[in-house]
C-alpha cells in the first residue's frame, strides 16, 4: 500500500482499517457493511463543555460529518473505530439543525444507530485515527454485487463528476444538494451502488482539464490530482478517468493533450499498480458538439491501448439524443446545447456505465 495522501477540508473519505488490521488482509469482502461516505471539515470539531456542546478550533482534530441520506445500502446504524483513548463526542442532527443526541466514546470500535429523525452526524476525529476509522454501514439491505462488489471507486474528474462537499478543499464543485439534486444521483455513485463498490476518492473540480488551463494547479490532471486518488489507510481498486472535454473547450491541440493525457495515465499506473484503470469517454452531448467531440474519444482510446488500459464507453449511451431538455441542466433550447447533466442524465449516465464495466470485466 502506497503511503497515503492526508485528505483535507470537504473530501469525500472512505476510512480503512489500518495496515495492521488482519481484516484488511483477507480482503474487501471480510469486512461487514458497506464504507461509509462522509465530508471532513479541519481543524475543528465538536466538545462538551458547561454550557453544552461547543465548537472547538484545534490543527490535531477534525469534524466528520456523516449525512444518514447519502450513504449505500440505507444502513439503520454505522460502527467507527478509535484509536486514541481519549473522549470523542458524536452529535446527531435533524433536517433543521436543531440538536437530535450526543455520545461519547473512548477507544475502541462503537455503533451508532441512526434513527428517522437523523439527518447528519458530526464526529470528532483526531487526525491521527484516520486510517482506522473504518467506518462502515450496518443493518441495511445490501444493493449491487458481482465481481466489483467490495471493491473501492476512485474518480479523477472535471464538473461532470464534481459534487461540493465530496470533493478536496479548493476544488469546484458544480453540483450540490438541493430538492432537484442528490450526491446519489451522480454517475460514479449510481454505477457504485449497482456494481457494489465502495467510494474512495472523487477527485474532481470544476474547469478542470488533463493539460494545464490555467494557474490554478486543481486545473491540471496531468500532475499531482493524478496521485491524489487515495485516503488514509485505503488505496482504490479501480479509477475511473472522465477528463478531457474543457481541454477540449480551451482548443488545446489534440497531439499535445494525447500525448499528455498517456504521461496522466502513466503517472497514475505508477502510484496505484495494483488499481484497475478505466478511461472513460464523452457522452453525447446534444446539438453540434457530439459531431465535435469524436477526436477527442479517440484519442482516449488511443491512449488507453498503448498504456494497456481499458476504456469504459459511455459514448454509446445516446444522452444528448434524445430529450435533452429534460436529461441536461444547462440545456440550451435556443442553440441546442448542453454539458452538464442534470439528476436524471446523470443516472442514465451511471446505469449505463455500470452495465460497461460488468460487461467488459476480464
Amino acid at each position: 500500500m502506497k503511503k497515503a495522501v492526508a485528505v483535507t477540508a470537504g473530501v469525500l473519505a472512505v476510512a480503512a482499517v489500518a495496515a495492521a488490521a488482519v481484516v484488511l488482509l483477507l480482503g474487501n469482502r471480510e469486512e461487514k457493511g458497506r464504507a461509509i461516505l462522509y465530508q471532513v471539515t479541519r481543524d475543528v470539531y465538536e466538545r462538551l463543555s458547561g454550557s453544552g456542546v461547543v465548537e472547538q478550533a484545534d490543527p490535531a482534530w477534525s469534524t466528520y460529518t456523516v449525512y444518514v441520506a447519502d450513504q449505500f445500502d440505507h444502513p439503520d446504524s454505522m460502527t467507527v473505530t478509535f484509536t486514541r483513548d481519549e473522549d470523542h463526542l458524536v452529535t446527531s442532527y435533524r433536517d433543521d439543525n436543531s440538536f437530535n443526541g450526543r455520545w461519547i466514546f473512548g477507544k475502541g470500535t462503537h455503533t451508532i444507530p441512526f434513527s428517522e429523525r437523523d439527518a447528519y452526524f458530526h464526529i470528532a476525529v483526531h487526525d491521527e485515527e484516520e486510517a482506522a476509522l473504518n467506518m462502515r454501514g450496518q443493518g441495511g439491505k445490501p444493493e449491487g454485487s458481482g465481481p466489483y462488489e467490495g471493491k473501492y471507486l476512485s474518480v479523477l474528474g472535471d464538473s461532470i463528476s464534481a459534487f461540493v462537499g465530496y470533493v478536496e478543499e479548493g476544488y469546484y464543485g458544480s453540483y450540490y444538494a438541493s430538492r432537484d439534486m442528490h450526491v446519489t444521483d451522480m454517475w460514479w455513485y449510481e454505477m457504485a451502488r449497482l456494481t457494489g463498490m465502495n467510494i474512495c476518492a472523487i477527485n474532481a473540480s470544476g474547469g478542470s482539464g488533463v493539460t494545464n488551463l490555467s494557474d490554478n494547479e486543481f486545473f491540471m490532471g496531468n500532475g499531482d490530482r493524478s496521485r491524489h486518488l487515495d485516503k488514509p489507510g485505503r488505496d482504490p481498486d479501480v479509477i475511473c478517468v472522465l477528463l478531457g472535454i474543457n481541454d477540449f473547450f480551451k482548443q488545446v491541440d489534440m497531439e499535445q493533450f494525447g500525448r499528455e493525457y498517456d504521461e496522466m495515465v502513466q503517472i497514475i499506473q505508477d502510484e496505484y499498480p495494483d488499481a484497475e484503470i478505466r478511461l472513460c469517454t464523452y457522452y453525447e452531448f446534444p446539438g453540434y458538439l457530439t459531431n465535435l467531440t469524436g477526436e477527442l474519444n479517440q484519442t482516449i482510446r488511443d491512449v488507453a491501448e498503448a498504456r494497456g488500459v481499458k476504456v469504459l464507453e459511455l459514448e454509446g449511451c445516446g444522452l444528448g439524443l434524445t430529450e435533452p431538455e429534460n436529461r441536461f441542466n444547462d440545456y440550451d433550447p435556443a442553440s441546442g446545447n448542453g454539458v452538464h447533466p442534470n439528476a436524471n442524465g446523470q443516472k442514465i449516465v451511471g446505469r449505463w456505465a455500470a452495465k460497461m464495466l460488468l460487461e467488459t470485466k476480464d
